[in-house]
């Protein structure tokens, strides 16, 4: 993840990768580097459910971005301050305004928070050797 490609600009390995379209806000390190998820702005969800343990659902329905603050190019060791913002936003008015372009799949998305195949989800974990009933 840290290393250049075709599609990055510079020929450097990353000391910091920031991505998005995952849906999940997360931060790893690995390799003495940082991995950033800024999350998703307009479909936030998460893949691990279950209706007895869930908390309230507009704690992931939220818009999400992440705020770096930190000195580029710098030679020197500097802290890195991340912070991950959620934002309550209309989802109402959001499937209003592109009613014809979004499909159901994404319409349950946006409202519950949650991944249109859990099936799918459970089935990956299950391989994994993840016991589901007891997340």
């Amino acid at each position: 993840m840290f290393e250049p490609n075709t599609l990055t600009i510079s020929n450097n390995i990353a000391d910091i990768v920031i991505y998005g379209h995952i849906h999940i806000q997360l931060m790893n390190k690995m390799y003495n580097r940082t991995l950033i998820c800024c999350g998703s702005v307009g479909n936030n969800l998460e893949y691990i459910r279950n209706e007895k343990k869930d908390g309230n659902i507009l704690n992931t329905t939220c818009a999400n971005y992440v705020i770096i603050e930190g000195v580029m190019d710098s030679k020197e060791h500097n802290t890195l301050d991340v912070d991950f913002i959620q934002v309550q936003y209309d989802i109402e008015k959001e499937l209003e305004d592109s009613k014809k372009i979004i499909e159901d799949a994404t319409i349950y998305e946006l409202k519950n928070g949650k991944y249109r195949d859990t099936e799918k989800i459970n089935n990956i974990l299950i391989k994994q050797g993840i016991d589901i009933k007891n997340i």
